[in-house]
């Protein structure tokens, strides 16, 4: 027999939607979103990360001057690359932006793919700014191109980014 946790949560009513919506009971859908939280948390301490508000990190890219953004970026990718060598190795392209897709899936970010003939073509929706974006575009590109992968940031707005890389390494 498993353990049972009662409580009470004002969000029954979107929970149930959700299992609904994913065809599983609400046991299930609970278990999950208990199951990634727990996950998350653990991740922080084992890549030294921790997790913040939307809203505080716009903010505080909008206020950045763009004299910082390449040092930022070679932060983050050197963070990125640092995580990616320590789950996987075999850098393939297929294991990179399955790594890179995981993050936007946690970060609760949209991402549109194109699979063109020679490359891929990825447009990621942050609504996060347009510092944001172009640090996180170029935090991608420099960890790409540190595994041998061609790539173009080829535009940011304040609501997305668009990168493109080879498929092929070089």
């Amino acid at each position: 027999m498993k353990d049972v946790i009662s409580y009470r949560t004002p969000y029954l009513e979107e929970l149930r939607k959700i299992a609904k919506i994913r065809n599983v009971s609400l046991s299930t859908i609970t278990g999950e979103i208990i199951h990634d939280y727990l996950q998350n948390h653990a991740l922080e301490k084992k890549y030294d990360m921790f997790y913040d508000g939307k809203k505080f990190l716009s903010a505080a890219f909008d206020n950045l001057d763009p004299s910082v953004f390449d040092k930022i970026a070679r932060i983050g990718a050197r963070e990125c690359a640092r995580g990616v060598k320590m789950i996987m190795n075999n850098f393939s392209l297929q294991n990179l932006l399955s790594y890179f897709k995981g993050w936007i899936e946690i970060n609760d970010l949209e991402l549109s793919e194109f699979d063109e003939t020679e490359r891929i073509r990825w447009r990621v929706e942050t609504n996060m700014g347009r510092n944001y974006n172009d640090i996180c575009a170029n935090s991608f590109k420099k960890v790409l191109e540190g595994f041998g992968y061609s790539t173009i940031v080829e535009s940011n707005s304040t609501e997305d980014f668009e990168i493109v890389f080879s498929k092929y390494s070089n």
